[in-house]
């Protein structure tokens, strides 16, 4: 028989479930309305928009089981590909749903994160979790994370994992459980096989934990961080298959290390003038303000130079570390979307305005005072989505499948297509290779036939081989076989030995007359 004593020290389910709903509400508030917020303003199909791009290309081989552009993104195709099988509208807007539905659960993981250091600070429940819930919000909000959840693209789920490492460390900090280190571990393997510029972090998560290094610890995190990675297996595998959209032919040792480490674009590192630095500090400034606005940036900088104790204090430090990195890296980064590598830092200073905001309540003398800062925290929320939203709502954003329209009605039967940006090769390997249309048409990258590999890659997708690398020998090659040639993207310098002839949405490619 159970005594009255035990029994009454034994929680009821509904009681556990209560208390884990009450612990928890920030964090799944925030993803909620994040959520709901980043469905309604994804865009309706694919998108050029907030530098979306590749998102052309990232469907296409999430679909086709092949392999995205540099460095692969494998993390990125295993979790991605099953929304390509729900319900919920044209393919790429189940891409775009994706992005959001990362992004959300950033958001909420970031404010269980706020959540907890605040506690630790010795705020209150109540006030640990208004501050944790707006604060997430602010950073739901933010114009960086927000145009990248209503896209298709990697960023997103970069958040997710920034995120999550954040609370993986924090964890271990302060549990020190093998399944925590595992966890952690496994969290920065998977991380880094979805974007490696997670990696520039990793100086200010380790001086985090470094004081609490123990050998089975370190064991069971280094042990994670390979099972993670193994998610690079996919690579090769994937195009051992040979599908149509196999960037490096990743097949062997040294097509997959062309991939993975970003052979192709290692010439945009570090690759801003020092002269032009001073106007990309004078952009982040900007971007800071965007991001935060004037009260959320002052509540930022004042958590910092107060730095309160304890562990709040290396929170503020090491968190500081985790975004130097990235922030030098979007600073001499020479690509027009250099910004999205701030992620990190924002992500950080959302978190500093949330300790910022907690200094402000305890300073002010219990009572109605306090109910001031969640209503300025709630005022910088509700200025950021009016500000934001004009930019960010995508619902009405149509020039890229508007494009695709015009092959799909225009180009003619067999035509070549060659193209010269990332737009129009990429929205075209949706078009074929993602959606199914149009395989009649060869399209040509015009800036990748210096590269074996494409090469190779077009003859498997179209069943016979490119007459010639040099762009004005291979148009004449194709005249000569009397196929139609269209430019997707001007040249210049082809004016000067053939006629380009606008028509519509492409250029036109006869011999110049003689």
């Amino acid at each position: 028989m159970i005594s009255p004593q035990l029994y009454r020290k034994t929680p009821h389910p509904w009681d556990l479930l209560f208390n884990w709903l009450a612990a928890r509400g920030p964090a799944l508030g925030v993803a909620a309305i994040a959520l709901l917020l980043y469905a309604t303003t994804a865009a309706p199909g694919l998108t050029w928009a907030h530098d979306g791009a590749d998102g052309g290309d990232l469907i296409a081989a999430c679909t086709s089981g092949g392999v995205p552009h540099p460095s692969g993104y494998p993390v990125y195709c295993l979790l991605a590909r099953p929304f390509a099988h729900l319900p919920l509208g044209p393919l790429a807007h189940r891409f775009n749903l994706f992005s959001a539905v990362a992004a959300a659960l950033a958001v909420g993981i970031l404010a269980d994160l706020i959540r907890s250091v605040l506690l630790e600070a010795g705020l209150g429940a109540r006030g640990s979790g208004a501050i944790a819930m707006l604060s997430g919000l602010i950073g739901a909000l933010g114009p960086t994370l927000w145009s990248q959840a209503v896209i298709t693209e990697v960023y997103a789920l970069h958040a997710l994992f920034l995120t999550l490492l954040g609370r993986c460390a924090w964890a271990a900090h302060h549990q020190g459980s093998l399944k925590v280190w595992l966890s952690f571990g496994v969290v920065a393997g998977l991380g880094l096989g979805n974007h490696l510029t997670l990696a520039l972090t990793f100086p200010g998560v380790f001086l985090w934990l470094w004081p609490l290094r123990q050998r089975r610890s370190a064991l069971a995190a280094l042990g994670g961080l390979a099972l993670g990675l193994c998610a690079y297996l996919y690579v090769p595998l994937a195009a051992g298959a040979a599908p149509p959209v196999s960037w490096g032919d990743a097949r062997d040792l040294a097509g997959f290390w062309w991939l993975v480490s970003g052979q192709l674009y290692r010439h945009y590192v570090l690759a801003v003038p020092l002269a032009l630095w001073p106007g990309r500090l004078a952009a982040i400034a900007r971007g800071a303000l965007r991001q935060l606005t004037l009260p959320g940036l002052a509540l930022a900088l004042w958590s910092a130079q107060g730095a309160g104790a304890g562990h709040v204090r290396r929170l503020l430090w090491c968190s500081g570390s985790a975004a130097l990195l990235p922030a030098l890296y979007a600073l001499g980064y020479n690509t027009s979307d250099s910004h999205v590598y701030l992620l990190p830092v924002w992500l950080v200073s959302i978190l500093w305005l949330a300790l910022g905001a907690a200094r402000v309540w305890m300073a002010l003398p219990a009572g109605r005072l306090r109910a001031l800062v969640p209503a300025l925290l709630a005022l910088v929320a509700i200025w950021l989505g009016y500000a934001g939203w004009p930019e960010m709502d995508l619902r009405d954003d149509r020039v890229a499948e508007e494009w695709l329209q015009a092959v799909r009605s225009r180009a003619p039967l067999g035509a070549v297509i060659i193209t010269g940006a990332d737009t129009h090769t990429f929205a075209l390997d949706y078009l074929q290779w993602g959606l199914g249309e149009r395989r009649d048409l060869v399209a040509l990258d015009g800036e990748l036939l210096a590269y074996p590999w494409y090469l190779r890659q077009v003859q498997s997708r179209y069943g016979r081989p490119i007459p010639d690398t040099d762009l004005q020998r291979l148009i004449a090659e194709y005249h000569a076989m009397a196929v139609p040639v269209l430019l997707a993207d001007p040249r210049p310098e082809l004016e000067a030995v053939y006629r380009l002839v606008p028509e519509g949405a492409f250029w036109r490619v006869y011999p110049a007359p003689q």
